[in-house]
């Protein structure tokens, strides 16, 4: 009698009944894999003809490769029923499978020999396919793997069934060579086949870090510990920020644990360019609008949408060319709060950089300067990010800084209050803010700014800011005149 606890298992169930199947001296895995998915369309083919329900098991198909586990789930129970009937038991499977039903289901209709990365290198972000070669990130480095694909049509397989993820898209050799999208567990992948590549390339990304708090991050060493009461006094105040860095230095993580931290999600509207980062599935039952767009329509329709709909709070995943000027726009059009993240790592840009993507976008031209004064108004501070290598690969908030803009002559500084020193390995900080900044809290969150000044002049105490990192002066009128 079997245990209640005990796990069943097809091939002690087979040993037991004396029952050998195909031997894997006699049978090769990838002619067991064939003879699988004849048997599994023909118990969908039996199912159709019972429930008359072919969009749905067609459906199916395509959601279990995508990440559903139910759908998976129910493709696996068909492959062990396979399994039991044929009594298959002892088959030597390739080193990047675990389990026979498993290798069998990822070869058939998952990613082949990508499932290892899926669903066992947890840990690792990226992962990227090159022809039939696979490269797996470990520790901020792509590593080839020891395994790679069968042969090149297994890899095309894998780019239809990617593509299959939703009917809108398109992929083919003459007009649609490449291809975004995203699956239901959250990878975002990029596709390119050839007539734009000589070899197909997939590349994948996902979020490793899942949960959203500045613990996490004391954990991960992103930030010290001792700023911790720093960040969540701050993420309460409703100021417009961006968080600045490379790629991939976690910026996208830190703002959804900003947005966690103000610890009122109410009234908030979530704009990406495509679905990746769910903020309803991970903060549930929260009032946030996720809506997706890119482009013209961000600005014409979707923003607008959003501002008849009530929000107070706008996040946007990525700044681009037309999410710029809905940064700069959303605070005069009833907007309390913009956050958002940008490929800059040098705060003195910043304000810069959004001007000039403005003013790229605009047909009618522009003023630079006015632009950008509009942008650094508009910016109350930012978080500065980057990621090193040694001693091990970390991820770093490198600075937490605040916009002032000077109402005479308007020139623009940057007031430094946090700065990490990539020397020593430290954390320093300097307790000056700019008045207009107090201002704003003043209004709303009195308290919360006067605990944030009293943890900040602490911090300074124990951890004093260099001079010379304490305040940086912007680009002047002069210098965007060309007068030296």
């Amino acid at each position: 009698m079997m245990s209640t606890n005990e796990r069943f298992s097809i091939g002690s169930y087979l040993s037991k009944q004396n029952q050998t199947g195909f031997k894997k001296k006699n049978a090769s895995f990838y002619d067991i894999v064939e003879k699988a998915k004849r048997f599994v369309k023909e118990e969908i083919n039996t199912r159709i003809e019972q429930d008359n329900k072919q969009e749905d098991y067609v459906e199916n198909m395509h959601r279990s490769a995508m990440g559903d586990k139910i759908a998976r789930k129910s493709i696996l129970v068909i492959i062990d029923d396979f399994l039991l009937k044929n009594a298959i038991s002892e088959v030597e499977i390739p080193e990047y499978y675990s389990e026979l039903n498993n290798a069998i289901f990822e070869e058939a209709y998952g990613w082949g020999p990508l499932g290892q990365w899926r669903n066992t290198l947890v840990d690792s972000p990226k992962a990227q396919i090159i022809g039939k070669d696979i490269f797996v990130d470990k520790n901020g480095r792509y590593i080839k793997a020891s395994y790679s694909f069968q042969n090149i049509e297994k890899v095309y397989e894998l780019t239809e069934r990617l593509k299959n993820t939703d009917r809108k898209n398109k992929l083919d050799a003459i007009q649609h060579t490449e291809l975004l999208t995203t699956t239901m567990d959250g990878i975002r992948v990029t596709i390119s086949i050839p007539g734009r590549t000589i070899e197909p390339v997939i590349t994948f990304r996902r979020q490793i870090v899942k949960t959203y708090d500045f613990d996490t991050q004391v954990k991960l060493k992103t930030i010290p510990q001792e700023a911790v009461p720093l960040l969540e006094t701050l993420a309460k105040m409703p100021f417009s920020s961006i968080i600045g860095g490379p790629p991939e230095c976690g910026k996208s993580t830190f703002l959804m644990t900003l947005l966690n931290a103000s610890k009122n999600l109410s009234r908030t509207g979530f704009i990406e360019s495509s679905f990746e980062m769910y903020p309803r599935t991970h903060f549930p039952g929260e009032q946030i609008i996720h809506k997706q767009g890119t482009g013209k329509e961000l600005e014409t329709v979707v923003f607008p949408t959003l501002l008849r709909e009530d929000i107070k709070r706008l996040v946007m995943a990525e700044i681009r060319e037309d999410e710029a000027e809905i940064f700069a726009s959303g605070m005069t059009r009833g907007i309390t709060q913009v956050m958002g993240t940008i490929h800059e790592s040098d705060p003195i840009d910043i304000p810069d950089i959004l001007a000039t993507i403005s003013l790229r976008n605009k047909s009618e031209g522009g003023n630079k300067y006015a632009e950008y004064i509009r942008f650094a108004k508009a910016l109350h501070f930012s978080i500065s990010m980057d990621e090193i290598d040694q001693p091990r690969h970390e991820k770093k908030v490198t600075g937490i800084q605040f916009y002032h803009v000077d109402e005479i002559t308007l020139d623009v500084s940057i007031w430094k209050v946090m700065d990490y020193d990539w020397e020593q390995n430290t954390w320093t900080y300097h307790h000056e803010i700019p008045e207009k900044i107090k201002r704003l809290a003043f209004r709303k969150n009195r308290k919360e700014m006067e605990i944030f000044q009293r943890e900040l002049l602490e911090l300074s105490k124990k951890y004093p800011m260099r001079t010379e990192e304490r305040r940086r002066t912007g680009i002047s009128i002069k210098a965007l005149r060309g007068v030296m």
